[in-house]
């Protein structure tokens, strides 16, 4: 039985000795943790409404027999909704994610949320326009027109 005891303690002092700088009294570790779970409360959404177009750009074909090239090229974000600024733990960020058929993400950009130009006292200024520039696709032909199905905006609000 005193053989269980040590065991148990051994592994106690293992697992605390584990923790490493987590462990760490000394406030010096700033950990963001939000609890969202049952009994928590719910996310909300920084603006309710908001109109996003797809920007195109063309290049024209080398030749008389080929036809042009279309691609998404950018997305367009528009709402009626001031989005105000954060705390300056972390600027916001609207990511325009394009989709094939499948629904996969095949192409996307994002655009920081720090300052409005319009109005320094927002993150965004109702009715101000953003171009979010498609650069990240997964392939050089991802953000062709034959490809797109369906776009998707991700707005992350500053904290």
């Amino acid at each position: 039985m005193q053989i269980l005891y040590v065991l148990g303690l051994g592994i106690v002092v293992l697992s605390l000795m584990g923790t490493g700088m987590l462990a760490n009294t000394g406030g010096n570790i700033d950990l963001w943790v939000q609890a969202i779970g049952w009994g928590e409360g719910d996310l909300e959404r920084p603006i309710d409404n908001a109109i996003v177009e797809i920007l195109l750009d063309t290049i024209p074909p080398e030749n008389e027999v080929d036809d042009p090239i279309t691609f998404v090229s950018a997305c367009g974000f528009h709402s009626d909704e001031n989005i105000p600024l954060g705390e300056g733990f972390s600027d916001g960020l609207i990511i325009c994610k394009i989709l094939n058929e499948d629904g996969n993400a095949i192409a996307e950009g994002d655009i920081p949320l720090t300052v409005s130009v319009v109005d320094p006292n927002f993150a965004y200024t109702a009715s101000e326009t953003l171009i979010i520039d498609i650069n990240q696709p997964i392939s050089e032909d991802a953000t062709h027109m034959d490809r797109f199905f369906d776009m998707r905006i991700i707005l992350e609000a500053p904290l």
